[in-house]
């Protein structure tokens, strides 16, 4: 099964009057990079969080972000400490310099570090139980991540099955069209040799007439090509059956199909072939475009 890279997923851990949330959004990206946002207190376990993300994708940007509340406050802590020496340095800084007035309290509470979205945690026994509950969070919002991502990739492997039998049908009436094209290029090889040689009393051997059919055929031959193109195919189909990651292999397999079909177009001569050649190539760009999405 498929595997879309875009998703999101949330969870939350409580602890006494710690709560902590976990956000895991993820996009496109060729390879795996991830973005991480937390509190201070996570910064020491970024690896093993972000290892824990390694475990459950492949690819994607993902971003990870972490949050805390506490108490009643709803997850906003106003660091007393830090608001104090503020306090202090600046009345410091007016005795010295003289400067009238009072350090209003609101501005104080402006400063970095002195409001922010989580209580102080006291000791590293606290800061390890919140790490715990990250790492909790995280793991859950990553399952619910892979849910909507395996969703949306069964959607996107039942369009790609459609898309494949769309490139099967083009491709085969492209090869059914090539007997009609030889006849119709013969006929026109003998009307316009009949044009230039009326009255001339001059004629052209049928041998001569087969050996530029000959040659014509040949410069026009996609056969390789259709038969590649039928490779390709069915090999994209068995990658869409696969359970591990499929996403570069079918971007691969996508770009292949795109050159057999532009090698099809630069032998076209048929202004019928040509418009079929142009609605295969259309597919086939859904089909690239699609893949940029699958892990």
């Amino acid at each position: 099964m498929l595997m879309s890279m875009t998703g999101y997923g949330a969870a939350r851990r409580r602890e006494g009057d710690f709560l902590v949330e976990a956000e895991v959004r993820s996009v496109n990206n060729r390879f795996l990079k991830i973005n991480f946002r937390a509190p201070e207190v996570f910064l020491p376990a970024q690896m093993e969080l972000e290892e824990t993300v390694k475990q459950k994708l492949s690819r994607g940007t993902v971003d990870l972000t972490l949050r805390i509340q506490s108490g009643e406050a709803g997850g906003v802590a106003i660091h007393v400490a830090v608001l104090e020496r503020y306090r202090k340095q600046f009345e410091e800084i007016q005795k010295r310099l003289q400067i009238p007035g009072t350090v209003e309290m609101a501005w104080l509470a402006s400063l970095p570090g002195v409001v922010g979205d989580a209580a102080e945690v006291e000791d590293e026994g606290e800061a390890h139980r919140l790490t715990g509950l990250a790492l909790e969070a995280t793991r859950e919002a990553l399952e619910v991540l892979g849910q909507m991502r395996r969703a949306e990739g069964q959607a996107q492997e039942t369009e790609f099955l459609a898309l494949m039998d769309e490139i099967t049908k083009l491709s085969q009436s492209i090869e059914s069209r090539r007997p009609a094209v030889l006849a119709e290029y013969q006929q026109r090889l003998r009307t316009r040799v009949q044009e230039l040689l009326h009255d001339s009393g001059i004629s052209v051997a049928e041998d001569d007439l087969l050996r530029e059919l000959a040659i014509f055929a040949e410069r026009s031959d996609i056969a390789e090509e259709t038969q590649r193109l039928k490779s390709h195919v069915a090999q994209f189909r068995e990658a869409c059956g696969r359970t591990e990651p499929v996403g570069r292999k079918l971007e691969f397999i996508a770009q292949e199909m795109h050159r057999e079909v532009n090698t099809i177009g630069s032998k076209a001569n048929d202004a019928a072939l040509s418009v079929l050649i142009v609605e295969l190539k259309g597919v086939i760009e859904r089909v690239r475009e699609q893949v940029m999405n699958v892990e």
